[in-house]
């Protein structure tokens, strides 16, 4: 591989384990193929309850006394998920150095499918009182914990199996597998909305949570398809297998983790900025309806599926870097402009204005999963970049939503500190991928 590649994409300074190139094998296209169903059958269970979390759930969850109250509540479920993806990423990241990728994958599909199938059975506050919230909670760190596991394991699954060239577009297929999922998600509760009609609050909302089983099913049989990736055969066979891999990773590659924290930040903090506040914003302050947005949020990640594809393909021909920074400049420019777009409550503007948002953010997020692979050693590559990408997730999806609520009443429904947070965001990961650029050619340069 050319070395000004490497240093552009972030490349770590390990060498790649025989098989990489053999993606045209029928084991690897599988393997590929089911960390992509994998991951899209996990983000629909995940960002299905992203999507009814503040407008459907918390007046179904939580005391209708104070409406403000509840739609923070509903949030702070939300959040309460993100919470938990980093510890899902230790422990998954942990064995899944240790025993392999797939097994953990099948665990993590396995959970996520079941809490969300309980959700869909779960009774509401007005039947259960307060252990309908408390129970609710349960669930969603449940699925928190399941799907911290599940990005690591998806990406690596994918960029393991691929060749070289072909890292970041390989790499993208898990992330391009996250607005399919959404989309699934979206099309479920609006069918769901048609045929329940105005039974939905009372009992429509819970047909796509005990869709779910057959989600799991289909997951199950999908995961069962793949083989473990030739990089972690390989560091096994040269007896590269830790007793603590994660503490290995926080030891050996802290500037990498808290880098690739700070990057995978702003994907986070648009995505659910877009797909949750926008959405609660235009339906409970704009008062516009809800079947319209979640028509909007469907193009918008129609698009976005091959937006992510496209431009993880392209960074294999620029670099990492370059196209990251692309996307981090035109999502300071669109969030500049996107709200006076919803305030016009003209369908087609926010259609565009949501679409412009999430395909500029698929420049950021799509080479993401190729450049955090590339940061870390096999050995601890799944315990480095879950860590990583579920303290990003964390820090810039998990509280974005309550924080745009908050900032919205506090400065009397004025959008622009909530676009003063979301530029303060991208610049903080902007620093972030430009001292992890840094520290991996400068670790390149060390055992060379």
């Amino acid at each position: 591989m050319n070395q000004s590649v490497l240093l552009t994409s972030g490349a770590a300074a390990t060498p790649p384990a025989p098989g990489l190139t053999q993606l045209g094998s029928a084991a690897s296209r599988r393997s590929i193929a089911g960390s992509f169903f994998g991951m899209v059958l996990e983000s629909y269970d995940f960002l299905l309850y992203a999507s009814v979390a503040t407008v459907i759930l918390a007046p179904l969850f939580f005391p209708a006394s104070d409406p403000f109250l509840g739609t923070m509540l509903g949030a702070a479920t939300l959040a309460v998920g993100f919470i938990a993806r980093p510890v899902g990423g230790m422990v998954f990241g942990h064995y899944g150095d240790k025993i392999g990728r797939k097994p953990l994958m099948l665990m993590s599909l396995m959970m996520i499918g079941v809490s969300t199938f309980c959700i869909g059975l779960l009774p509401t506050y007005a039947q259960i009182g307060v252990a309908a919230p408390i129970v609710l909670v349960i669930l969603r760190l449940i699925q928190g914990i399941a799907y911290g596991g599940e990005w690591g394991g998806a990406v690596l699954m994918s960029v393991e199996h691929a060749p070289l060239h072909r890292r970041g577009l390989i790499g993208s297929l898990p992330q391009a597998a996250v607005p399919l999922g959404l989309l699934l998600a979206t099309g479920m509760l609006k069918l769901a909305a048609a045929i329940t009609g105005p039974e939905y609050m009372t009992w429509g909302w819970r047909l796509p949570f005990i869709f779910a089983v057959v989600v799991l099913a289909l997951g199950l049989w999908v995961r069962t398809q793949t083989i473990e990736t030739p990089e972690f055969k390989a560091a096994v066979a040269k007896g590269g297998r830790t007793r603590a891999p994660l503490l290995v990773a926080i030891r050996t590659y802290p500037r990498e983790v808290a880098c690739s924290a700070a990057v995978f930040a702003v994907s986070q903090c648009i995505y659910y900025l877009v797909i949750v506040f926008a959405v609660q914003y235009c339906v409970g302050t704009l008062r516009m309806a809800l079947s319209d947005m979640m028509t909007t949020v469907a193009i918008a990640s129609f698009v976005q599926i091959f937006a992510l594809v496209a431009f993880g393909a392209l960074s294999d021909k620029l670099g990492r870097v370059p196209v990251m920074l692309f996307g981090a400049v035109g999502l300071g420019l669109i969030l500049s402009q996107f709200f006076g777009l919803l305030q016009t409550k003209d369908m087609t503007l926010i259609t565009l204005a949501v679409t412009a948002a999430l395909a500029l953010n698929s420049a950021f997020y799509g080479p993401t999963a190729a450049l955090l692979v590339e940061s870390f050693g096999p050995e601890v590559r799944f315990s480095g970049i879950s860590l990583g990408a579920n303290l990003g997730a964390l820090l810039g999806g998990a509280f974005t939503p309550m924080i745009a609520l908050g900032l919205l009443k506090t400065f009397n429904n004025e959008t622009w500190p909530i676009v003063s947070y979301g530029v303060m965001v991208i610049g903080i990961g902007t620093v972030g991928l430009v001292l992890l650029r840094r520290t991996i050619a400068a670790r390149h340069h060390a055992t060379t």
